[in-house]
Formats: C-alpha cells, sequence, structure tokens
C-alpha cells in the first residue's frame, strides 16, 4: 500500500486535526497528573552546583556567558544554560518554574513523537493493517512513552532536563526532515530540520546521530534508491551534517575531568560495564521497580556479569542488523537505540557516573514503539483467528487499546510514587542506597542534608559513618579507585563539619587530616581545619592551615578569619592587611569591618576604630558585638556618655550579655553615676553570679567622697 498521510486520513471518522487535537490532550493531560507532585521537589545532586551556585545563570546579559561558562551538567551545553539562566531571571531560584519547564519540554517531546510515528505508520507500504489505527498507535507510543516512570530522572531531576531538551530537538529534527520530503513548500521544512538540529548541538552530545538517523529513516521507509534520495535530499543532509563543526566546538570545551580519555578508566573497560548497563537499562524499560539516581562510579571487572550482558546486547545488535532486511523499521529503531545510546554508553568513559537512567531518555521510545506495535498486531492477529477477518479490526483494537491503557496508567501510577520520593532530598537518597548499595555518594548526601537543612549533626554523622563502613566493599566492586578515594574525601569532609558543629573539636581535626589524605586540594578542608584549630587554641596552626587554603583559591572569608586569629595573636598590623584586602573584595559584610574596628582600637587608632564599628552598625543595627566594641572604644578615648548609650543597646538587645553590665558602670564611675552603676554592679552579682570587688571598692570610694579622682583607670577595675 503506497499510502500518503492525506489518503491514510480517509479512514479517520472525524477530521485529522481533531483526532490530533484529542491526542494531544490526552498526552498533556496524562502528563500534567502523573508529575502533579513534582513541581516543589528540591533541588539536588548536580542541580546544586549547575543552577544554585552558578554565577552564569544570574544575569542574561552580556550573554556570553551564559552560553560559553555553564557550570557542571550545563558546561558545554549553551542553551541548556540559557534556559536556566531564563528560569532564573523569571523566579531565582524558586524550583516550581524549572519543574513546570521541564515537564513542558516532555510533554512537547511527546507530541513530537506521535507525530513521528503516525505519519511513519501511514506512509510505510507494508503497514496496511496497521495504517488506519496510526492516530491510535502513534497515541499510545508517546502515552506510554511519556508516563514512564524511567524518564523521572530527565523530567523531576532539573539538571538533567539536558536530556529531555536535546531529545526534544532530536525529535522534531526526525519530524521536519520526514515533512520536508512530501512537503510543497521546499523550503521551510529541511531550514526547520537544519535549525532543530542545530539546537541539538546547543544541548546536548547526544544530537550527533540526528544526521545518520534522518538518512537511516529515509533508507527504511522511502519509496526511493539511496542513490536518488542522495539526490534529492542532499541540501538537507549536508545541512545537517555540518552541524557536526559547532558540535566539535562545543565538545571541545571539556566536561571537568567527568568524561573522555585518561582520568583512570580505559575505554574497553567502561565498554565492558556498559554491557551491564545496558542490560539493566532494558530490565526498567519493561519491570521499572527499582529506580536509582546515583550508580556510582562502578566499572565491574567480573565476568560472570560481563558475559551474560554482553551476549544479551550483541544478540540484539546483531538482531539490530538482521532486521535492516527481514523487518527494516525494527531495525532502524533498534538503529536509534544503540545509536542515542552511544555518547554515554560505549567506549568514552563518564567516569563520575557509569551508568545513568537518563541515558535511556531518546533510547526507551525505540522500545516502546516496538512494544506498542507489536502487542496492537498481536491483537488484530488473535481477533482475526478468533473472530474471523471481516470483524478483526474493531475487537483487536478495542483489546489492544484497553491492554495500552492499562500500561499506561501503571506507568503513569509508578512515575507518581517516583516522584514523591524526589519531594525530599533524605528519602531520595535513602531508597538510593536500599536499591544499590555500592554507590558511596548517597550516605554523604544524606550527611549534607542533615547538617545543612536539618541542623541534625549527630544524625549526619551516623550516615557517614556507613560511608565509612562501606568503603572497603565499595573499592574492591570498582575499577576507579581514584573516584571512590575523592569520594571518601567527601565523606571525611563532611563528618568533620558535623563534629565541628557539635563543638567535637579533636574528631573534626581528625577528619579533616584524613580529608586532605584522600584529597589535598579541597579548599574547604584546610579552611575548615584551620578554624578548628584557632577554636582549640591554637592559632599559629590555625593560620597555617587558612594560608594553605588561600594559596588553593583567596576569599574574603578566608582572610576575614585568618584576620581574626592574627587579632588573637595581637597580629594587628597582618590582620587588618587581610581585613583591608577581604573589605576590597566584599564591601557589604558587617562583620568584616568590625573585626577590623577591633585591631585599630587595640593599636589605639580610636577615630579609625569607630569609623569601623558605625559602619558595620549601620549594615546591620543590631550587631551587638560591634556596638560593645564602639562602646569600648568610646569608653578608651573619654567619651562616656556616648559609651553608655551604646552599652545600654546592647543590654536591650541581648540582656544576658554580661560584660555590657560591667561595661556599663564603668563608664557610668567614670561619670560619677553612682545609683546607676550600683544597680548594674548589682545584676552581674545577683542575675550573672559575677563578683566584682574592685567596682565595688570604687563605688564605696565615689559613695563615700574619698576618691578625688573621677575616671578609674583599666588596672583598677581590669581589663
Amino acid at each position: 500500500m503506497n499510502s500518503s498521510p492525506d489518503s491514510a486520513s480517509d479512514n479517520i471518522p472525524f477530521p485529522r486535526w481533531s483526532s490530533v487535537a484529542v491526542a494531544a490532550a490526552i498526552i498533556g493531560v496524562s502528563s500534567l497528573l502523573a508529575y502533579s507532585n513534582s513541581l516543589s521537589g528540591p533541588f539536588v545532586f548536580d542541580d546544586i552546583p549547575t543552577i544554585v551556585d552558578s554565577q552564569s545563570i544570574q544575569k542574561l546579559w552580556p550573554i556570553g556567558p551564559v552560553l560559553l561558562q555553564g557550570d557542571t551538567s550545563a558546561l558545554g551545553r549553551p542553551l541548556v544554560n540559557l534556559s536556566f539562566a531564563l528560569n532564573y531571571a523569571y523566579g531565582g531560584l524558586d524550583v516550581t518554574s524549572y519543574h513546570v519547564v521541564n515537564i513542558m519540554l516532555h510533554v512537547f517531546a511527546g507530541l513530537i513523537l506521535a507525530g513521528v510515528v503516525r505519519r511513519t505508520l501511514e506512509q510505510y507500504p507494508s503497514s496496511a493493517h496497521l495504517s488506519k489505527h496510526a492516530g491510535q498507535i502513534s497515541l499510545f507510543c508517546s502515552l506510554i512513552w511519556v508516563l514512564h516512570p524511567l524518564q523521572t530522572e530527565s523530567v523531576t531531576y532539573i539538571t538533567q532536563r539536558a536530556e529531555s531538551l536535546v531529545g526534544l530537538f532530536y525529535l522534531l529534527t526526525l519530524y521536519c526532515a520526514i515533512r520536508a520530503d512530501s512537503a510543497r513548500r521546499s523550503y521551510f521544512w529541511p531550514t526547520a530540520a537544519f535549525l532543530a538540529c542545530l539546537c541539538g548541538v546547543g544541548t546536548k552530545e547526544v544530537i550527533v546521530s540526528a544526521p545518520v538517523a534522518v538518512i537511516m529513516y529515509d533508507c527504511t521507509f522511502s519509496r526511493h534508491r539511496m542513490r536518488s534520495l542522495l539526490l534529492r535530499r542532499r541540501w538537507l543532509y549536508g545541512s545537517l551534517f555540518s552541524t557536526w563543526i559547532p558540535l566539535l566546538f562545543l565538545v571541545s570545551q571539556g566536561r571537568q575531568n567527568s568524561a573522555g580519555f585518561g582520568y583512570g578508566l580505559s575505554p574497553w573497560e567502561y565498554l565492558l560495564h556498559q554491557f551491564g548497563a545496558i542490560t539493566r537499562y532494558l530490565r526498567l524499560s519493561i519491570w521499572p521497580d527499582s529506580l536509582v539516581l546515583d550508580y556510582g562510579v562502578a566499572a565491574t571487572r567480573n565476568v560472570f556479569e560481563i558475559v551474560p550482558a554482553a551476549i544479551l546486547v550483541g544478540l540484539l545488535a546483531c538482531g539490530s542488523v538482521a532486521a535492516m532486511k527481514y523487518r527494516p523499521w525494527i531495525g532502524f529503531l533498534g538503529f536509534v537505540f544503540f545509536a542515542t545510546l552511544s555518547p554515554s554508553s560505549s567506549i568514552i568513559p563518564v567516569v563520575t557516573q557509569t551508568a545513568a537512567e537518563h541515558r535511556m531518555y531518546l533510547p526507551l521510545a525505540s522500545i516502546v514503539i516496538i512494544s506498542v506495535v507489536m502487542i496492537w498486531h498481536t491483537c488484530l492477529s488473535i481477533s482475526s483467528i478468533r473472530y474471523g477477518a471481516g470483524t478483526s479490526s474493531g475487537r483487536g483494537s478495542t483489546i489492544a487499546a484497553f491492554l495500552l491503557s492499562m500500561i499506561a496508567i501503571c506507568f503513569g501510577s509508578l512515575t507518581f510514587a517516583r516522584n514523591f520520593e524526589y519531594a525530599d532530598a533524605i528519602r531520595l537518597w535513602t531508597t538510593n542506597i536500599q536499591r544499590w548499595p555500592e554507590s558511596l555518594r548517597p550516605y554523604m548526601l544524606i550527611g549534607s542534608e542533615y547538617v545543612e537543612k536539618k541542623h541534625d549533626s549527630a544524625t549526619a554523622i551516623l550516615s557517614y559513618n556507613q560511608a565509612i563502613l562501606s568503603y572497603d566493599k565499595v573499592k574492591q566492586q570498582n575499577r576507579l579507585t581514584k573516584h571512590v578515594d575523592l569520594q571518601m574525601a567527601g565523606v571525611y569532609f563532611g563528618r568533620g563539619t558535623a563534629h565541628s558543629h557539635l563543638r567535637n573539636f579533636e574528631n573534626a581535626l581528625a577528619d579533616f587530616d584524613r580529608t586532605l589524605v584522600f584529597n589535598p586540594e579541597i579548599v574547604n578542608a584546610h579552611f575548615y581545619r584551620g578554624m578548628v584549630l584557632g577554636q582549640m587554641g591554637r592559632e599559629d596552626d590555625g593560620i597555617e592551615s587558612i594560608t594553605k587554603a588561600m594559596d588553593l583559591e583567596m576569599s574574603p572569608e578566608r582572610l576575614f578569619i585568618r584576620g581574626e586569629l592574627l587579632g588573637r595573636k595581637q597580629r594587628y598590623s597582618e590582620a587588618i592587611s587581610d581585613l583591608n584586602l577581604a573589605i576590597r573584595m566584599d564591601e557589604t559584610n558587617p562583620y568584616f569591618y568590625q573585626s577590623r574596628g577591633h585591631c585599630f582600637m587595640k593599636l589605639g587608632r580610636y577615630q579609625d576604630a569607630l569609623a569601623d564599628f558605625s559602619k558595620a552598625i549601620r549594615m546591620l543595627p543590631d550587631f551587638v558585638r560591634a556596638l560593645q566594641s564602639r562602646g569600648e572604644t568610646y569608653a578608651l578615648a573619654n567619651r562616656h556618655a556616648e559609651a553608655i548609650e551604646d552599652f545600654s543597646m546592647v543590654i536591650t538587645l541581648s540582656p544576658q550579655f554580661a560584660d555590657a553590665y560591667r561595661s556599663r558602670a564603668k563608664s557610668q564611675l567614670s561619670l560619677g553615676e553612682i545609683e546607676s552603676a550600683r544597680r548594674d554592679i548589682e545584676a552581674l552579682e545577683t542575675e550573672f553570679k559575677r563578683s566584682e570587688p574592685e567596682l565595688h571598692r570604687l563605688l564605696d570610694e565615689l559613695s563615700t567622697g574619698s576618691s578625688s579622682r573621677t575616671f578609674p583607670s583599666d588596672s583598677e577595675i581590669g581589663e
């Protein structure tokens, strides 16, 4: 049957565009229902460096940094980073808008997939018995694909927008190329195909096989011979292959030591591991019962795992090649499956994650289409045998539609349940550990969640302890021992941070030391180690450790802490030098001014000190420490009335600040305000249980008039 789209549409009992609109509505509404509970899911995993901590998305102009300076998962993917920048411009770090965009991209990709399947079935010469059901079959192909829970990593996990976006452009390239073959306007659809492919280049490396896929599609489904196709479609093919030039440029930017050669894993070892990974993907495509976000850096060397998986994958590959002759449409879908997996699942190592479910975003379409068509064909065949050829089509299609509807509902329910796991980071990583205990990162990420968001350092330490107990086992099962060690550095660093929050400084110091054994390049390990040493009274060692951190990466916070430690050692000039540089780097931090003011005060530079304290207070009006320090400076400069105002403000803001009562009593005695001083001294003794014999002596002298001095010295009252 050599049917065209127009002739095929005659079999549809209602107008073509009406059926398209109904199908689009079903796909869209079903997707929104399945992902409705994902809108508040937090940023997780690579979302943090790619979006939350990325400076490149915080301004849309100049556009250069947005397109060329993406972080982590957006590096070398300008359109992905641009989409994040647009989200940020709209709602900052409000996760809802990011999730909405991801869902809409997924829906659009599903609609384009339905269009590709429908037009193919209508034009395929050997599918006369399926052609009149093209609309229904394409609907179920798209519906099951968009609702499949294996897709959640590409939709709910925000950073993997790269996968769904490139999937959209890949399918759009194929769809436009199909339309270009029969379009009356000879330029619109070829141009659209080229632009879609070019956009895919700016999204992810998966698009590399799109030009080949277009040629393979034409060879499989077109009525023309290859030589004729090359002549008729030479401009389309040429334009699509030209997109490899900018793709090479973007790939050359590198993947931040995450993908490529020379990172500790050979292409052969990576390929061997991919057999098992692909086998798992195939199982999850059919029975998605244990989805995992992070598979870690495993690279198995177990021959009993590799050989069976390699045989299965090899049979599938050989079957796809053989099908090109006997069942060309299956051969084409087999090609798409392997071609879209190959950039990340062949010989080019992705060393930070050797397996990932989001890589199945496009390959899953091949599996779904083959399954749906086979189910539909089987139902029609069984119905024909049971009821006869005359009534088989209607009964068979009804049965097939019912079965596929049940599958879609089941997958939609599983997707909804998986999104529930993404809604809470601790729940997500806990299930990850239960399903794939070989990965160390989830332990570390649970610990960081407890430290940073739950403020429960004790529970965080338990999670870090589990990771440490698993280290030896995980290292034995992984070829990438360097990356396992780097993860252990993160585990010890996290546990050290938790110990420092609990003021277990000895344990924290030991963990930071272990961190630096595994990875001496972790800047914050040197920095936090220095702060812990300072808390332990080992200021010189702390200064040395923070200096190492600053040799790796200078920051105003590190300059500030080193300045604080230098101040404790009475190295005030050096401290001021650090704080001057910190203030030049960040003029908005009131703590920098307070610390520098303290150093000025100790050097007797009272005017400079007062200027810094006043600036800090203007920035932070309830800054108790700055108010206390300014009051002390006023007192040293014999401006006791102003000092009393500051001390009174401190007491109002922090009634339990005992030193403020003592300082105010000193200034009140200096001004002869005996009763006010008496009340503050009594407060120190009754409320704070502090004995102040020197203040009592001076109070008695002033009360009896035996003292001729109006200002007691610090040596009399005590520093």
